[in-house]
C-alpha cells in the first residue's frame, strides 16, 4: 500500500512487501482444509468491521451501506460467491431482500487486505434510523490467481462536484493477449479506514501492452459523506485479466 498526499507519496497503511501489518482485531474468522490441496495449504481468512451507514442520496432516497474490510491470513488466495444482505427493522421483520455484496478485487492474494460492500436503497424515509442488516457471506478457497497485470503511477485528483478522479498506468505481464481487464483501486484515509473504491473495466489488451486510464466512481462505492484528495493517506491497487 502506498501513501499520498494531495496527489500521492509514500507510506504503509496496512502492508508492507511482506505482507498484513498488525490489522485490527477481526470479530468473525474463517477456516478449512480442502482434501484436494497439499497438507500445508490454509484457506483463512479474518472480517474487520468498518461501518454501517444511512445517507441520504442526492434524490432524496435514504441509502444502507456495509463495508468491512477482509484480510487474506491463509496461505490460499480467496475469491467469493454469490454474496448478499438483506435489511431487518428494529422488530427483525424483512424490509429488502438479495442486495449483492461486492468484492475489491475480486480475488485476494494471501496477506492482502480486500474490501467488501454492499448498498440498498430505502424509500420510506420513516426507515431512517430502525434498519440493521442480516449479511450472508460466501468466502471460498479460490483454485485461480490474479493474472500478472501491473498497475502503477496512481495518481488522486479532485473534480470540482464530484469525488476525486484516480489515474494511473496498467501493464500486461501475461506475454498474451487478454481479454476483460479489471481494475481496482481502494482510498484510505490516514488512518486506515477505507474511503472507496474506484473500479473500471478495460475492453481488452494486447501482451506487453502499457497504457493509462481513469476512474471516477459512483456513490454506491463511496463509504463517507465527502471525500477529496486531500483525505486520502493510502491506496492498494489490483488488476486481473481473462486471458484469452
Amino acid at each position: 500500500m502506498k501513501k499520498v498526499s494531495i496527489v500521492l507519496t509514500f507510506v504503509a497503511l496496512f502492508f508492507s512487501a511482506c505482507g498484513v501489518i498488525e490489522p485490527p482485531t477481526a470479530t468473525q474468522q474463517g477456516n478449512g482444509q480442502h482434501n484436494d490441496t497439499p497438507s500445508n495449504s490454509r484457506f483463512q481468512y479474518e472480517i474487520i468491521p468498518f461501518s454501517q451507514r444511512i445517507h441520504e442520496t442526492r434524490r432524496d432516497h435514504v441509502r444502507f451501506q456495509v463495508v468491512k474490510q477482509i484480510v487474506n491470513t491463509g496461505t490460499d488466495p480467496i475469491s467469493f460467491g454469490q454474496q448478499r444482505f438483506d435489511i431487518l427493522d428494529d422488530d427483525g421483520r424483512l424490509l429488502e431482500a438479495n442486495n449483492t455484496i461486492f468484492s475489491s478485487p475480486s480475488i485476494i492474494h494471501p496477506g492482502e487486505v480486500g474490501v467488501i460492500y454492499g448498498n440498498s436503497t430505502i424509500n420510506d424515509g420513516t426507515l431512517y434510523a430502525a434498519v440493521s442488516p442480516d449479511i450472508h457471506l460466501d468466502i471460498r478457497r479460490s483454485i485461480n490467481s490474479r493474472s500478472d497485470v501491473s498497475v502503477s503511477e496512481i495518481e488522486i485528483r479532485d473534480v470540482p462536484g464530484f469525488s476525486p478522479t484516480v489515474l494511473g498506468r496498467i501493464t500486461n505481464n501475461t506475454g498474451v493477449n487478454t481479454g476483460l481487464v479489471q481494475v481496482w483501486v481502494n482510498l484510505y484515509d490516514h488512518d486506515g479506514s477505507p474511503l472507496g473504491v474506484w473500479f473500471t473495466n478495460i475492453a481488452s489488451m494486447d501482451a506487453d501492452a502499457s497504457f493509462g486510464f481513469e476512474i471516477r466512481t459512483t456513490d454506491g462505492r463511496i463509504f463517507q459523506d465527502f471525500v477529496d484528495a486531500e483525505m486520502v493517506g493510502g491506496y492498494s491497487a489490483f488488476a486481473d485479466a481473462h486471458v484469452r
